[in-house]
């Protein structure tokens, strides 16, 4: 497994209930895996929901995670992306004869 730091904006008409549908998705996703930290704001009656998101998974790099979201999330959510970004850091813990 191989931890993982990723941070999305989302944007929105205001009245769509972003947050809670990123919220949603985002643990449909990860599930118990991943920590997640969300700040909503208000703009102009568009609604920005930025999410960090933090955790361990099985992707060795940030092309497999990308590709991940992009066929699991619901339509509606990902054309909502105004940008990201994606750190996947490999664990590399363990005894040096072993790896």
């Amino acid at each position: 497994m191989n931890d993982f730091r990723m941070e999305i904006c989302f944007i929105q008409k205001k009245g769509l209930a972003l947050s809670d549908k990123v919220k949603g998705q985002m643990s449909q996703l990860f599930g118990k895996q991943a920590d997640f930290f969300i700040d909503t704001k208000e703009k102009d009656n568009m609604e920005i929901a930025t999410i960090e998101i933090r955790g361990k998974g099985t992707w060795e790099n940030e092309e497999q995670l990308i590709s991940y979201i992009e066929e699991h999330l619901e339509l509606e959510i990902l054309t909502s992306i105004y940008g990201y970004s994606v750190q996947v850091y490999p664990n590399k813990k363990g005894c040096s004869h072993c790896g």
